[in-house]
């Protein structure tokens, strides 16, 4: 009984981890460089490695400091996209947030109900899998949408020199902080 209890409780912490890493498919720049962006409102707030800050509207409009820079046609379509897809990828981490607890609740009922019930324990893996599936599959999703905007940042920073300090997401934060782990244990 006692080897049951621990396996069960394994399988919680198991899930509970599963789903915290699933819903922390971590789209942040690095906050350790002192580097953010922010939304207010409608706008996109991004603070650069020394700490000025460059706006953009929904409209696509930019200011650097304050001031308004004078973008061409394609820079404004490039800005806007960039603002749309940092609200996407805030909308998507809320959601992934609460359906994190979601499934770790689920998870541990499946835990509970598998410990009762005396099921063997390729079965429980089985069921926690399928709960944890789709919360694997909207955290690959948002890290898409993270990929995306660093393909925009960059072109952004190509045709606009000024928006260079600005683009703070790196390739590396998708590479360290953007996967989900498939592997068995």
């Amino acid at each position: 009984m006692r080897a049951i209890l621990k396996t069960g409780l394994t399988a919680c912490a198991a899930t509970a981890l599963l789903g915290a890493a699933g819903a922390q498919a971590d789209v942040r720049t690095n906050p350790y460089a002192g580097t953010e962006i922010e939304i207010h409102g409608t706008d996109v707030t991004i603070t650069a490695k020394d700490h000025s800050q460059a706006h953009i509207t929904a409209a696509g409009d930019l200011s650097i400091g304050g001031k308004p820079v004078t973008i061409s046609a394609e820079q404004r379509g490039l800005l806007q996209q960039y603002s749309s897809g940092v609200f996407d990828m805030e909308r998507r981490g809320r959601h992934i947030g609460g359906q994190s607890l979601t499934t770790m609740l689920g998870g541990m009922g499946t835990v509970v109900a598998a410990l009762l019930s005396g099921e063997d324990r390729k079965q429980m893996d089985a069921d926690l899998d399928a709960k944890v599936a789709p919360l694997k599959d909207e955290g690959r999703a948002l890290c898409d949408v993270f990929k995306s905007e660093i393909v925009i940042q960059d072109k952004i920073s190509s045709s606009l020199p000024a928006f260079q300090p600005y683009a703070v997401m790196e390739d590396d934060d998708a590479k360290n902080n953007c996967h989900i782990d498939d592997t068995k244990a």
